[in-house]
């Protein structure tokens, strides 16, 4: 298939998080009507952003282990593919674009060489990965960016993705990563 390969990251809320309540309420982005919960809202802007992209890039959700596929029952016309359980590494080393928030395999994708773009509901979640705090990832922090950034990054990566590029230097970038990782802890 000639279709680009983007990769949505889904998150559960802000579950630890004692304000959640009101970072709910105060997210960046409004998504299509202001009420859904942030990986929701966040999935509508990150659809309508890739709307019109020609040719129409294969979209997949992959669900933290946590989420359930109900939760996004009302995008499955959008969705071509759902993703769940197991390793996702081979779907992100498979992805011409890994779109997500700040969750780890953000991380992963990018040390793995992926094009990584970030989608913030609010601006705290940058300094939640190093790779967000280093400005290493692509950052979108409100609509218009978003819609500025997303288009071209798929337009890109699939312009110019090799099979196997980088795979041979993978494992010592992720465990370089995780070397720096803890000894800055």
């Amino acid at each position: 298939q000639d279709a680009p390969i983007v990769v949505f990251i889904a998150e559960i809320g802000y579950v630890v998080n004692p304000e959640a309540e009101n970072w709910e309420k105060n997210l960046n982005f409004h998504g299509r009507d202001g009420t859904a919960p942030r990986c929701a809202r966040i999935l509508e802007e990150v659809l309508d952003a890739l709307r019109g992209i020609d040719p129409a890039p294969w979209f997949i959700l992959r669900l933290h282990p946590k989420n359930q596929a109900e939760e996004f029952e009302a995008y499955t016309n959008e969705i071509d593919q759902l993703s769940a359980g197991g390793d996702p590494l081979g779907l992100l080393w498979a992805a011409d674009l890994v779109v997500g928030m700040s969750s780890a395999p953000l991380e992963e994708a990018h040390t793995m060489g992926r094009p990584v773009l970030s989608v913030l509901p609010h601006p705290i979640e940058r300094d939640w990965l190093p790779s967000l705090a280093s400005g290493d990832i692509a950052l979108a922090e409100n609509r218009q960016t978003l819609r500025n950034t997303l288009p071209p990054m798929v337009t890109r990566t699939t312009e110019t993705k090799t099979p196997h590029a980088g795979a041979e230097s993978a494992l010592d970038r992720i465990c370089d990563a995780l070397t720096k990782m803890a000894q800055a802890a």
